[in-house]
């Protein structure tokens, strides 16, 4: 199962989460800082399937675009 991270925008905290791509986006509304519990969350776009990581700089589509290098 793929790791999803997220950054606080108000506090710069990392937050991993554990889910499928299809439940990816009903985990997303309802997520927030654990550490200074704020609802602005961004995504980092690092996802880990297994021992692979892709760290790839995201845009506006939540990368959903495929290769996204920040949506012009």
């Amino acid at each position: 199962m793929p790791t999803y991270t997220y950054r606080c925008r108000q506090c710069k905290h990392l937050s991993e989460i554990f889910c499928s791509y299809s439940e990816k986006h009903e985990v997303e509304k309802t997520l927030s800082c654990e550490h200074c519990n704020a609802k602005e969350m961004m995504p980092v776009f690092k996802v880990n399937i297994g021992n692979k990581g892709n760290d790839s700089p995201g845009g506006s589509c939540g990368g959903s675009c495929g290769g996204c290098s920040g949506c012009g």
